[in-house]
Order: C-alpha cells, then sequence, then structure tokens
C-alpha cells in the first residue's frame, strides 16, 4: 500500500474542502451567496491546483484556474457591495414616512 505523497495529500485535502463546501451549501450551513461559500472555493481550488504542479493535467488546471477567478471576482462582488434593503425593510420605510406625514 502506497502512502499519499505531500501533492496528493494536498490534492485531497482540496477535494474535502469541496466536498464540505456543497454538503454544507446543500444542508444550509453556508448561504451561497455567502462570503463563506466564495472563500472556500478559492481555497479547495487553490489546494488542488497545488497538487496538480506533481501530476499535471491541463484540463484540471484550466478548470481550477477558472474556479480561482469566479470564486475571487464572487467573493469581490461581496465584500465591496453596497448594503441593499429588502422588501421588508422599505415596507417599514414607507411606513414611517406615512405616519410622519398623518
Amino acid at each position: 500500500m502506497d502512502v499519499l505523497s505531500i501533492s496528493q495529500t494536498i490534492g485531497v485535502a482540496g477535494f474535502l474542502g469541496y466536498a464540505a463546501t456543497f454538503i454544507s451549501l446543500r444542508f444550509n450551513k453556508i448561504e451561497p451567496n455567502g462570503k463563506t461559500f466564495w472563500t472556500l472555493n478559492i481555497v479547495s481550488a487553490t489546494l488542488v491546483l497545488v497538487s496538480l504542479i506533481e501530476a499535471f493535467n491541463l484540463a484540471s488546471t484550466l478548470l481550477h484556474i477558472s474556479a480561482v477567478v469566479v470564486a475571487i471576482g464572487g467573493l469581490a462582488l461581496r465584500v465591496f457591495a453596497k448594503p441593499q434593503h429588502d422588501v421588508a425593510d422599505a415596507f417599514e420605510d414607507w411606513q414611517t414616512v406615512q405616519h410622519l406625514h398623518l
């Protein structure tokens, strides 16, 4: 029985990160538009990319590079997004204005 190399171990950690992310997503433990989701995807894809240094595969490398780029974009949108009111906040604001006019 062969022992996993450091690179393979890092790749398996990346896989486990992907699996944990999507299981957490499926069971509503994390939000699909939240910072945690995007951060976990960045970390997981990066770990898999590191493992590809030893066992290079062009298609897998391109897939994981694109995953990192998309996840960084998604995270940046969440970090730099302006807070938005939801419908309940808008209704509450409207009620406040109506009350002040009476």
